[in-house]
């Protein structure tokens, strides 16, 4: 449902059920976003809700899906946007590339056979290995990893960000990555 009030506020008529639904949507994509880069947050402080209505349309109106893969779309549209300040930023850079990674390992439907991922941000030069539980309960870990330009994690610039994922329980092994 494209909500009017979701995407102009405006509009709003605050005893609709419609309102009700659409603000209850944005505040629910608000702490999906920034519980998890609270840097941001910060930086932001009363623009954060403008901010990511925004973003939000951006996303509908493209029809982009709000998946594990949201937080670099943020970074994507932050730098579309002119808002340099925050897309160049590094520490909101890596806790994006963390919150995707955590993401992907908490859904266990989407790429069922995979372990492990690693997410690359080729522009600050920052990795994140993520490895999913093998047993439930168990929690999934979070590696910050370090890579050479030329290595293999490095080597491909054509991609501002990529992930590559592994089958394989005791190691890294990348069949090969894809861009994000």
């Amino acid at each position: 449902m494209k909500s009017r009030y979701l995407l102009n506020p405006s509009l709003s008529k605050s005893n609709s059920n419609e309102f009700f639904i659409a603000h209850f949507a944005m505040r629910l994509n608000w702490h999906k976003i920034y519980d998890h880069v609270p840097t941001l947050e910060q930086n932001l402080s009363n623009e954060s809700s403008d901010i990511l209505r925004k973003f939000v349309q951006y996303c509908v109106e493209r029809n982009i899906p709000l998946n594990w893969q949201k937080h670099i779309m943020l970074l994507y549209w932050m730098k579309n946007n002119h808002l340099n300040a925050y897309y160049n930023n590094s520490i909101i850079r890596f806790e994006c590339l963390k919150a995707c990674a955590a993401a992907w390992a908490a859904n266990m439907y989407i790429d069922l056979n995979a372990i492990r991922m690693i997410i690359v941000d080729n522009i600050s030069n920052q990795a994140i290995g993520v490895i999913r539980p093998i047993h439930f309960p168990d929690n999934y870990r979070l590696i910050k990893m370090g890579f050479e330009k030329n290595s293999e994690i490095g080597s491909d610039n054509n991609y501002e960000f990529k992930y590559g994922i592994s089958i394989k329980n005791n190691n890294w092994e990348i069949q090969n990555w894809k861009q994000i």
